[in-house]
């Protein structure tokens, strides 16, 4: 397997995104560096300049004109990707995710409960031809007076299902929440659906290609696949060691687990003892394919490439490794 040692962080790493064509890689870490990559070569195009936090939540449009990211430092900004320009700062609170809709119409955020702030999901309205954002929320999602008398606990990470039709979003005590979108639109936030799916907390969702199921990852040491519209678990899958992310592979019936012990609880550098391997699980068979090991501390992120040849991994220890699969991979029989 080629493998490509991306040299930039120095810190440990909090999102990995592709663009939608999958030829721009995008990093950013827990000092606030942003960096743009191409995929294919690894050669460092560029940097966004201007957070002075970490960041852990960004998106691009949809014709990799424009970036949208959220900060420690209270902030979203708005920037161009042809010159990395900084064309808008909104003061708002310490985000956990953000995510644009498939219609690149809205940019969803969710903030997580510091300071003055509240646990909150804010639905900006996005202009896909300036990359602006409108300079207050359209709609803000609070948890319910039922919600705080329940103990739930505050949202994390967030996600659109296909057409936009459900917003999804997670809890830090294993909730999956699901909203219907266009009521949210319209201030309307009980149409939901709520359940608990994990005993701790989610650390990520990602969407199939469709957008019709979703994985998660949990620090319970399960992954999770689940049908959209029934909420149904249609597999789980079991690690070792506790998990930070997974990801589902477009072109196979593959999915991607990672995570690992916490580097200040692991005795050695060792990823096996840790856990800091990355694991391919067979999607329908739950059956482990291979595990790819390069990380010296837990795999914080990935993210597989639209076009299914590679995924980038993201660590504790500030290393982005991009994964190109053999050719190998392709033809394997999956028994389907």
């Amino acid at each position: 397997m080629r493998v490509l040692n991306l040299i930039c962080h120095q810190r440990n790493m909090n999102s990995v995104k592709y663009n939608r064509e999958g030829d721009l890689l995008f990093t950013a870490d827990a000092g606030g560096k942003i960096a743009i990559w191409n995929s294919n070569t690894g050669e460092l195009l560029g940097s966004l300049e201007g957070h002075q936090g970490a960041v852990p939540a960004m998106c691009a449009s949809d014709d990799s004109r424009f970036m949208v990211t959220g900060s420690g430092d209270f902030s979203l900004k708005t920037w161009s990707l042809e010159n990395g320009e900084c064309f808008q700062t909104i003061e708002s609170g310490l985000p956990a995710d953000m995510v644009m809709s498939n219609d690149s119409q809205y940019v969803a955020i969710s903030i997580q409960p510091v300071m003055a702030y509240k646990s909150s999901i804010q639905i900006f309205k996005y202009d896909k031809n300036t990359g602006l954002l409108s300079d207050e929320p359209i709609q803000q999602i609070l948890k319910s007076s039922e919600d705080e008398a329940n103990g739930l606990m505050g949202f994390a990470r967030i996600g659109f299902s296909f057409q936009d039709k459900y917003l999804f979003a997670t809890t830090d005590d294993g909730h999956l929440l699901r909203y219907d979108f266009e009521a949210v639109l319209k201030g309307d936030f009980t149409k939901r659906e709520n359940i608990r799916i994990h005993k701790g907390v989610i650390r990520d969702i990602q969407f199939s290609q469709d957008k019709t199921y979703l994985i998660t990852a949990s620090r319970d040491r399960f992954s999770k696949l689940i049908d959209v519209e029934t909420l149904k678990v249609m597999k789980s899958y079991e690690n070792m060691h506790p998990l930070n992310t997974a990801a589902i592979t477009p072109l196979k019936n593959y999915v991607l687990i990672a995570g690992g012990q916490n580097a200040k609880d692991v005795t050695t550098t060792d990823s096996k003892h840790g856990g800091f391997e990355i694991k391919l699980l067979h999607k329908i068979f739950n059956q482990e394919l291979s595990a790819f090991k390069g990380h010296f501390g837990p795999v914080n992120n990935i993210a597989v490439s639209p076009q299914g040849t590679s995924f980038t991994s993201g660590g504790e220890d500030g290393t982005v490794r991009v994964w190109f699969f053999e050719p190998s991979y392709f033809n394997y029989e999956d028994g389907l």
